[in-house]
């Protein structure tokens, strides 16, 4: 990492060619009580108290052909150094490299942008940054960025590899090995429309390099002013699973929103397509696959659904959800948002209904300054029979989650050389 920085340093102070170089960092602890989060909370259970910290340094450099960026960030746990020290605090090392990418230019066509880098699309359901883990998520992906006309097209793709061997190179089948996209775009004032296409291919099994691929298709749409704002996605997903059998799944999504003054209310409808067992091998899997796309923000704070297969017994989702924000000052808002959650296709474990239960989200932004921000959230779960039995836990107690999140973002310098 050291040679990394003396890198761009270098090409900051001897490059004589118009060029710019940005350097920034974000800072982002958070603190969690988790009282059933992710499950619901047993009553022999213990809560837990943790704190996690993200910090990234993010360096740039520009010039007229030329775009580089990278971000290196470290992960970790308050206190979670394996080693006792003398203090009894430390820190088990997570240091990595989240975003290392370069842009060069194709004339006046667009950029090719390759290495390590976010793919963050549209409502970014299936392509999308986690900004929540504080991992977050990149790709190792060749993306080219072209500018046709009032039309925006993408097309990527990636190869992900785990060693570097001469023969046999396999890969887990329970991963995707290939990703290719295309994505299409156009704003038409206050519309913006566009048409994303994912292919995605799983090897057969882990000593294999046969590979089958799923495809997902659909189109996503948004309108916004100053008082209304609005988007719908759909979202159709076919081909093979990467152990066999067919795939025929549906994703579709719609939230509209009416601002009010300080006040904004809205809400919206999510439908996962499932299953009503779990699919054979050579069977159609009608459970919609997420990809690599944020799940956090659509599926209520708890993540009792980021994995829908697990969450639901194969069964879909229904999530339909009202919330209204309050904009007390330029600096603090309050929103609560109320969800109800269904699976979206009954099964052995619905008994008498197919409803999971009601969530409630209560959190509050503040603004500190113009660098740093307060967000703390409420959070809590209100579960039927039928989840109970898909979570396998039928003597459950309060399930709850709060915590209290620090972030700061600030920008060193942004200078431009001779």
């Amino acid at each position: 990492m050291k040679q990394l920085l003396l890198t761009f340093l270098t090409l900051f102070i001897f490059n004589h060619a118009q060029a710019q170089f940005q350097m920034s960092a974000e800072l982002r602890p958070r603190l969690e009580f988790r009282d059933g989060y992710t499950s619901l909370a047993a009553d022999d259970h213990h809560p837990t108290l943790l704190v996690s910290q993200r910090s990234r340094l993010s360096f740039g450099y520009q010039t007229e052909k030329l775009r580089i960026k990278i971000t290196p960030q470290d992960v970790r746990i308050w206190g979670d150094d394996p080693k006792i020290s003398a203090t009894g605090t430390g820190n088990n090392p997570s240091f990595a490299l989240f975003e290392a990418y370069v842009e060069l230019a194709l004339n006046d066509a667009g950029w090719l942008s390759v290495g390590r880098q976010m793919l963050a699309y549209d409502s970014k359901r299936l392509l999308g940054e986690r900004n929540w883990n504080q991992n977050g998520l990149a790709y190792d992906a060749a993306v080219a960025k072209l500018k046709l006309s009032d039309w925006n097209l993408h097309f990527g793709a990636t190869w992900n590899t785990l060693n570097d061997l001469r023969e046999n190179n396999y890969y887990p089948a329970s991963r995707i090995k290939n990703l290719n996209f295309i994505w299409l775009n156009r704003k038409l004032n206050q519309i913006n429309l566009s048409l994303l296409h994912i292919s995605s291919g799983k090897t057969i099994n882990d000593t294999s390099n046969s590979m089958n691929y799923k495809n997902t298709t659909g189109l996503y749409s948004s309108f916004s002013d100053d008082r209304f704002n609005l988007w719908a996605h759909a979202y159709y997903q076919w081909g093979n699973r990467g152990h066999g059998g067919n795939i025929s799944a549906l994703l579709a999504e719609a939230d509209a929103s009416m601002k009010l003054d300080k006040i904004t209310l809205g809400g919206g409808f999510s439908y996962l397509s499932g299953n009503k067992n779990e699919p054979a091998a050579i069977g159609t899997d009608h459970l919609f696959d997420l990809l690599y796309g944020n799940r956090h923000k659509y599926s209520g704070e708890m993540d009792y659904y980021t994995n829908p297969a697990a969450g639901t017994d194969w069964g879909g989702l229904i999530n339909g959800y009202l919330y209204a924000t309050y904009k007390a000052t330029e600096r603090l808002n309050l929103s609560n948002t109320l969800h109800y959650f269904a699976q979206a296709r009954g099964n052995h474990y619905t008994k008498n209904s197919q409803g999971l239960g009601f969530e409630n989200d209560l959190i509050l932004n503040y603004r500190l300054y113009p660098q740093a921000s307060v967000q703390a959230g409420y959070c809590f779960y209100l579960p039927t029979q039928t989840l109970k039995y898909v979570q396998r836990n039928l003597y459950s107690g309060f399930s709850q989650f709060f915590y209290l999140q620090l972030t700061v973002s600030a920008s060193f310098f942004d200078k431009s050389s001779r």
